[in-house]
């Protein structure tokens, strides 16, 4: 993640885990482990790139709000203002859905995070609100085009992510980009 070529901006896509798998529950140490990560790898005049997604694409909204970054561009799975539009069975509804159990577990409003983010001079790319999920798979292709390394977080323990929507955006954005897998898995 150190590859920096003279005079052009890194842009960093912060992906991975939203907290879905019941099998791998998340809590607060989870979050301030890719905090720190984020912290390490991150420097001022990155420009991130995130979908949205609770835990570690929000890592990228926490940085940027942090001013860790130069800049944020989110490509978002629907229309946002002060949480996503969309009820059951759309993308929008399960981002806020995900979002309430991110900001219970780590007490804090993480859809208020992104609102501040957008406030502070965010980028951003709306998906229309649509029943289904297309629009996630959508949002994650815009991140994968868009930037020049990846930074994934999962449950994974090799070098690259574990299977699911994490997987498919590394895969995207295709081996030429620099891309680091950091695992949750406790070692």
């Amino acid at each position: 993640m150190t590859e920096h070529h003279a005079g052009m901006q890194r842009v960093i896509a912060v992906i991975g885990t939203a907290g879905r798998d019941k099998q791998f529950p998340m809590d607060i140490s989870h979050w301030e482990f890719i905090c720190r990560a984020v912290r390490f790898y991150v420097r001022p005049g990155d420009h991130l790139v995130s979908g949205g997604a609770a835990w570690a694409d929000h890592a990228a909204v926490w940085a940027f709000n942090e001013g860790l970054s130069a800049s944020l561009t989110l490509h978002l799975p629907a229309p946002f203002e002060a949480s996503f539009s969309g009820g059951n069975g759309t993308s929008g509804g399960a981002a806020n859905h995900y979002h309430r159990q991110f900001s219970r577990a780590i007490r804090r409003d993480t859809l208020a995070d992104i609102q501040e983010a957008i406030l502070g001079g965010a980028q951003c790319t709306y998906q229309a609100e649509c029943k289904g999920y297309a629009a996630m798979f959508a949002r994650n292709r815009l991140v994968a085009e868009q930037c020049t390394h990846v930074l994934a977080f999962t449950f994974g323990m090799g070098a690259e992510p574990a299977d699911g929507g994490t997987k498919a955006t590394w895969d995207m954005a295709g081996p030429g980009k620099m891309r680091r897998h950091v695992s949750l898995k406790p070692p």
